[in-house]
């Protein structure tokens, strides 16, 4: 959608930014009067303690039981949990919806790295296994080709 010169000149100004913010507090005003939610605030359901408990029925004190029945490792690599990492419940996708999990579906706590691998590869453990043997064959064949091969030159190399 195209906007007008006007509706520039409103989002760049510094007037124009005045304008939105007392617009949005009006906005915001008039909804809180009307008793109704405001949007981009963050509610008290919110907190990451209700959305693990909304998405998987989870209290901290279970994801915590979860992750010292793993030996506060990863179910996947074997990396440690916590200080500072986040953990991620893994889950079948094919189960809950997006973002969802119920016990059933609930695989094991595993680091971000490897929630997301095993997410863009499909949770396909074929392809996993492709991608391991394909990346292991690279690996030694870029090895032995930099072992054997001249060094190339850098830019300012003589």
């Amino acid at each position: 959608m195209a906007i007008s010169a006007s509706q520039k000149q409103r989002r760049v100004t510094p007037e124009g930014r005045e304008a939105r913010l007392a617009q949005g507090a009006r906005r915001r005003a008039r909804r809180k009067a009307e008793g109704k939610p405001i949007r981009g605030g963050r509610s008290a359901s919110s907190t990451p303690r209700d959305a693990l408990l909304r998405n998987h029925g989870l209290r901290p004190e279970d994801l915590a039981a979860m992750v010292a029945a793993q030996q506060r490792e990863c179910y996947l690599c074997g990396a440690k949990l916590g200080g500072g990492k986040s953990v991620h419940i893994d889950h079948d996708h094919s189960c809950c919806p997006q973002g969802k999990s119920c016990s059933l579906c609930r695989r094991g706590v595993a680091c971000q790295q490897c929630n997301v691998a095993i997410g863009l590869a499909g949770d396909d453990p074929a392809r996993l296994r492709r991608m391991a043997d394909a990346l292991e064959s690279a690996k030694t064949s870029a090895a032995a080709r930099i072992a054997a091969g001249p060094r190339q030159l850098g830019l300012f190399d003589a």
